[in-house]
């Protein structure tokens, strides 16, 4: 399960110009319904690259169900824990739901810290421009890993915090707004 930053609509693509073709062709990716499947050009799209629709109209159940379906017949899976695109650069919040999938699945998460894509295309911008953009890809970790210590507090985001922390930890010490936190 790759759980990468989410600063602009380039991520996806940044993600897809580092993987090997072989984990390209088996990677399937969660995408807002609301943008990736509201026409027959973007249903056609989402489809021919494996995208799985996240309605938040809909609910989590129905989402973490395809996503897990998606990880238990053995596929990777991108999935954006922070919910969507940043608004101002900064690393948002992860939400609870990506703790459910790691914990009903058993599958290791891969931290990715995305860098420079917000800049290259913030939201309200029509375009790209070009900027700069690199990417670093962390270790596996396990829900053991990222366990939280004692019992209290809502567990499930805690776990999502944990993993948060080791996002974040990829990021560069000199980044710019991006390596800030939000939370």
């Amino acid at each position: 399960l790759m759980t990468p930053n989410h600063e602009s609509y380039l991520d996806p693509f940044a993600i897809s110009a580092v993987l090997p073709w072989q984990q390209l062709r088996e990677l399937y990716w969660a995408g807002w319904a609301g943008l990736l499947f509201r026409g027959p050009f973007t249903r056609l799209f989402s489809r021919v690259f494996q995208v799985l629709p996240v309605d938040p109209e809909r609910g989590l159940t129905s989402t973490l169900a395809l996503g897990r379906a998606v990880l238990e017949r053995g596929h990777p899976l991108a999935w954006f824990p922070e919910g969507g695109r940043s608004t101002d650069g900064r690393l948002q919040p992860f939400l609870p739901g990506v703790a459910l999938l790691l914990e009903r699945t058993g599958v290791p998460a891969v931290p990715v810290w995305i860098e420079g894509t917000f800049e290259a295309w913030p939201p309200g911008q029509r375009l790209p421009r070009p900027h700069p953009v690199s990417m670093r890809i962390g270790p596996p970790v396990t829900l053991a890993d990222l366990e939280p210590d004692g019992d209290e507090g809502d567990r499930h985001r805690r776990i999502a915090e944990r993993l948060r922390e080791k996002v974040a930890q990829l990021a560069p010490q000199d980044a710019a707004p991006s390596a800030r936190s939000a939370a």
